[in-house]
C-alpha cells in the first residue's frame, strides 16, 4: 500500500518533539512502515493520527539505532544492568484432559 503527500515540516501534536508531519492519509496498517520521498530515499518512519501523518525523521532513527550499537557485548547481560520481567516456566498441556468445546456448527438454537 502507497499513498502519496508531503513533509510539511510541523511539529507533531503529540508530546514528542522528534515528531514531524507528513500530508500522507495512511491507516493503521501503516504504523512503523517507512516514509519515502519520491526518489526512494528513507525519510522517516510513520506513525499514525487522523489528520495529517507524524513520522519520526531518519536522524533521528539512526542516532538511536547508534546507541543500541554502543551498549552491545558479547558478554552476558549482567541482572542489575540488563532489568527485565519475571517469564514463567513453559507447562505442557494435554488436551485429552480437557472436555471437549463444542463448535458454533454444533449450537442449536430454537
Amino acid at each position: 500500500m502507497a499513498t502519496d503527500g508531503a513533509v510539511t515540516g510541523k511539529r507533531s501534536r503529540f508530546d514528542c518533539e522528534e515528531l514531524q508531519m507528513s500530508t500522507c492519509k495512511i491507516t493503521k496498517a501503516g504504523i512503523g512502515g517507512p516514509l519515502v520521498d519520491f526518489d526512494g530515499n528513507f525519510v522517516g518512519m510513520n506513525f499514525y493520527d487522523m489528520e495529517q501523518t507524524p513520522y519520526l525523521p531518519r536522524v533521528r532513527i539512526l542516532e538511536l539505532m547508534r546507541c543500541f550499537s554502543a551498549e552491545r557485548t558479547d558478554e552476558t547481560p549482567d541482572e542489575s544492568k540488563f532489568p527485565s520481567w519475571p517469564v514463567p516456566d513453559p507447562e505442557w498441556v494435554y488436551p485429552t484432559r480437557y472436555p471437549e468445546i463444542p463448535r458454533a456448527a454444533e449450537f442449536v438454537f430454537e
